[in-house]
């Protein structure tokens, strides 16, 4: 699961937090505006900077020696746009760039305690333009470090080495989710920043994934006598439902800017109303089930299967694309606001390749197909109901030479698994609902970028077909 993952690149959403004293207040829905930001390699792309992204991608893909962790949480290799937005922690508060992450659990930000070896990714590489905020538990008087426990948050990659270790130190402190409050939030703060990090615009990441799947779990009694709760399970008391919402922005202005510009909504505790259509579709949400198996071998599958919710993870019935229905069910779709492409099955992405002409491009080690041209929605089936996804969203336009543009999709050799990212999610909202273990998608009301209508959902009834339009 996280070796696929570590393949994805990036798409992410944003929220405010400012630190103050606990105090007591109603339950309540809180909205939190997001900015989308242009990623390290994207920002190398639209400046024509192509053979420092040549380097960048043949050193992030060489061999590596594998590397031993203590806990393992995914590291994405961010190289699509992203979504961050302003934090603050601490008392006085410290401010600081995160993305949120439904396909992480914990809270971590950048130390100014940074090892000589690492340091200049903890300030920010200087090629990526951005200097980074980072969190000063000495300049706040509410910061807690009763464990100072080291972890490392590995990657789970095949040829991972140390550079791609993130280890973070368990500390406390007040912690403002715009109006929710919780004094003691259990987070990480780094002194070891891989180069994944250290290139991008952010200064640590919140997740808003199960707590089972927490990283900052130790076992240890003594030092952490109830481990750590999510900073969102928290606050759930605070909300009058326990829900989110995720609504991500997309024109094509945004997704071809060079600078930070207004991205999306988070809202916790209810529905976003002014920004999804009204009809939602749910789904119940899966325990942590995953099958690995050999493409050449189909009979060597590794089958792991755990009692516990991990990832906003759902069943998919089908997916079909121009022509082409795999007449598959998949038990391991995952809704993922930090992956900004689609990630998918081998087959299936054969037949993606096929039927929009893409070709895996070795100099920029992204697959790549011609701008012009139509090419045919893709089709998702969650539910029994059709989620289309438009050329639009998956076609990329970077401004590669030769009338090239991206393809927003990558592959894995598992069969079952897929990560429905930036593409998928700017045309459909998510309502993620804790309480009732489930996923809603609702219609985004971001307007289309092609020509003529298109057909987002089609509704299969026991005894007729219905289908809404959305032009």
């Amino acid at each position: 699961l996280d070796m696929m993952k570590h393949l994805l690149l990036l798409g992410a959403l944003s929220v405010f937090l400012v630190a103050s004293a606990p105090e007591t207040r109603k339950r309540g829905v809180v909205q939190m505006e997001t900015r989308r930001h242009p990623s390290h390699e994207e920002t190398l792309i639209t400046e024509g900077r192509f053979d420092e992204l040549v380097a960048l991608r043949n050193m992030k893909t060489a061999p590596q020696k594998n590397a031993q962790a203590v806990h393992q949480q995914p590291l994405k290799a961010y190289s699509d746009s992203i979504y961050v937005g302003e934090i603050k922690i601490g008392t006085p508060p410290q401010t600081f760039y995160v993305l949120i992450d439904t396909g992480s659990t914990d809270l971590w930000v950048v130390g100014t305690a940074c090892k000589k070896e690492s340091e200049e990714n903890c300030k920010g590489q200087p090629s990526s333009g951005y200097a980074k905020h980072r969190f000063n538990g000495d300049a706040s008087s509410t910061f807690s470090n009763a464990s100072y426990i080291s972890l490392h948050l590995d990657c789970d990659l095949s040829g991972c080495d140390p550079d791609h270790i993130l280890e973070a130190w368990v500390v406390y402190d007040v912690l403002d989710l715009s109006g929710l409050k919780f004094a003691t939030q259990g987070f990480g703060v780094t002194d070891v920043v891989p180069l994944t990090y250290g290139l991008q615009p952010i200064d640590g990441v919140l997740g808003l994934g199960w707590p089972a799947k927490s990283a900052l779990e130790h076992p240890d009694p003594v030092a952490l006598p109830k481990g750590f709760v999510p900073p969102l399970w928290n606050m759930l008391d605070q909300l009058d439902q326990p829900i989110f919402t995720v609504f991500m922005s997309r024109n094509q202005e945004q997704l071809n800017a060079t600078s930070a510009m207004e991205g999306g909504r988070v809202t916790f505790g209810g529905f976003d109303g002014d920004n999804c259509e009204s009809q939602i579709n749910y789904v119940p949400i899966n325990v942590y089930e995953y099958t690995y198996c050999n493409m050449t071998n189909s009979n060597a599958c590794t089958h792991e299967y755990r009692t516990d919710y991990e990832y906003w993870q759902i069943k998919m019935d089908d997916f079909a694309i121009g022509n082409w229905q795999a007449h598959r069910t998949y038990s391991q779709v995952f809704i993922d606001t930090a992956t900004p492409y689609i990630g998918c099955p081998p087959d299936e992405l054969n037949a993606i390749l096929t039927r929009t002409g893409a070709s895996f491009d070795s100099m920029y080690h992204l697959y790549t197909l011609p701008c012009k041209g139509s090419k045919p929605d893709m089709v998702f089936k969650i539910g029994g109901i059709d989620y289309r996804v438009p050329a639009f969203e998956y076609v990329l336009d970077y401004g590669l030479p030769d009338g090239k543009c991206v393809l927003a999709m990558q592959g894995s050799n598992d069969k079952q698994t897929w990560y429905l990212g930036g593409p998928f999610l700017r045309q459909f909202c998510t309502v993620h609902d804790i309480g009732k273990k489930r996923i809603g998608f609702a219609r985004s009301t971001n307007k289309d970028n092609g020509s003529g209508s298109s057909t987002s959902m089609i509704m299969l009834g026991a005894s007729a077909l219905l289908i809404r339009l959305y032009l």
